[in-house]
C-alpha cells in the first residue's frame, strides 16, 4: 500500500478532525488514516508532530485534551470556521470598556455581551497590565507557548520554563495541559520544587523543550490531573486567602451561585480580581458584601473601566 502523499495527507487529517465533535488519540488517528502515518512508533508520531504544527499555522486551532471527560486531539470548531476579528490595542480596550460596563449597568443585552467579551482577541500583553480592560483580555488569550507546551505533553518530553515573577528557569514533566473555563493550565512534576505543581499557561514567559539524552518521562499510575486544578477563576493561588461575602436576590441566586462557583456565602477567595471579573460579567443579582478591601478592589476596577471608557 503506497504512502500518501504529504498535502493529501494533511487535508485528510484536517478533515478527519474538523469532522468528529470527539478527541482523538494519535492511535486513533493513525488507524482511521492508515496509510498516511507508516513506519516506525517515533516516526508516525514525529510525523503526526509536524502535521498537526503545520495546521496551527495555517490557522487551525487544533488542541490536546487529557482530562476527565476527553482524551486526545480536537479541533475548536469555534476558531475553525470564523476569522479572527484583529483590533489595534485602544480600540480592543475601548470595545472591552463600554461591554464590561454595560454588563455591570445591567444593559438588557448583558448575556449575549458577556459571551462577546469571552469571543473578543486582541495582541494586547503584559504593557497592558495597568489597564482594567488587561483584566478580561489577558485571562482569555491564548498562550503563546500552548502548542510547545501540548506537544510537549502528547510525546512526553520535558520542558524548561520560567514562571510568573520568578526569573528562575525549572525543568517541568509536563504530565497533562487541561483548558478550564477558557484557560489553558499545564500539570506536571517539578524538579526545582521535587513535586507536582499546577502552571497557568498565560503567566509562563519562556518555555522550551529539554533535548537531551533523558528521553521521555513516564506518568506515574493513578495520576489524575483533575485534582491539580482550580474550579473557578477565584480559586488561583495570586494571593493570600481572603474570605469573601456575597448577597444574591432571590430570584437569580441559584443561577449565579452555579455560575459562580459559590457553594457558602462566605468563601476563602486566593485571586480576587478572577472574582471581580466574575462578577463584572454576572450582572445585577449579586452584590459583594465584604470585606471592604474587596468591595475598594471591585469599586477600583470598575472605576478604571469608566475613565478608560469617558477617554
Amino acid at each position: 500500500m503506497a504512502p500518501t502523499p504529504p498535502v493529501e495527507r494533511l487535508l485528510s487529517l484536517a478533515m478527519l478532525l474538523l469532522s468528529r465533535r470527539e478527541a482523538l488519540t494519535a492511535d486513533e488517528l493513525f488507524d482511521t488514516l492508515p496509510t498516511a502515518y507508516t513506519g516506525a512508533e517515533d516516526a508516525r508520531r514525529r510525523k503526526l508532530g509536524r502535521d498537526l504544527e503545520e495546521l496551527r499555522a495555517l490557522g487551525l486551532s487544533v488542541n490536546y485534551y487529557d482530562d476527565e471527560a476527553e482524551l486526545g486531539y480536537r479541533v475548536e470548531t469555534s476558531t475553525a470556521f470564523l476569522s479572527e476579528l484583529r483590533l489595534p490595542a485602544d480600540e480592543a480596550a475601548a470595545l472591552l470598556a463600554v461591554c464590561a460596563a454595560a454588563i455591570e449597568a445591567g444593559h438588557p443585552l448583558r448575556t449575549e455581551l458577556s459571551h462577546a467579551l469571552l469571543k473578543v482577541r486582541t495582541r494586547l500583553r503584559t504593557t497592558h497590565t495597568g489597564t482594567a480592560a488587561h483584566l478580561y483580555v489577558a485571562t482569555r488569550e491564548e498562550s503563546p507557548h500552548a502548542p510547545l507546551l501540548i506537544d510537549a505533553v502528547a510525546a512526553r518530553r520535558p520542558v524548561q520554563l520560567r514562571y510568573g515573577s520568578d526569573p528562575t528557569e525549572r525543568r517541568v514533566d509536563p504530565y497533562a495541559a487541561i483548558r478550564r473555563r477558557g484557560r489553558l493550565y499545564l500539570v506536571g512534576f517539578c524538579h526545582r520544587r521535587r513535586a507536582l505543581r499546577t502552571f497557568l499557561a498565560d503567566r509562563i514567559h519562556t518555555c522550551t523543550t529539554v533535548d537531551d539524552r533523558g528521553g521521555r518521562f513516564e506518568i506515574p499510575a493513578g495520576f489524575d490531573a483533575a485534582q491539580h486544578l482550580p474550579r473557578w477563576p477565584w480559586q488561583l493561588h495570586r494571593h493570600a486567602p481572603v474570605d469573601v461575602t456575597l448577597e444574591f436576590t432571590p430570584d437569580r441566586e441559584a443561577t449565579l451561585r452555579k455560575q459562580l462557583g459559590w457553594e457558602q456565602p462566605s468563601q476563602a477567595v486566593t485571586n480576587l480580581d478572577g472574582l471581580c471579573a466574575q462578577l463584572l460579567a454576572c450582572g445585577p443579582g449579586v452584590r459583594l458584601a465584604g470585606p471592604e478591601s474587596a468591595r475598594a478592589r471591585l469599586s477600583e476596577l470598575i472605576g478604571a473601566l469608566q475613565r478608560s471608557h469617558a477617554s
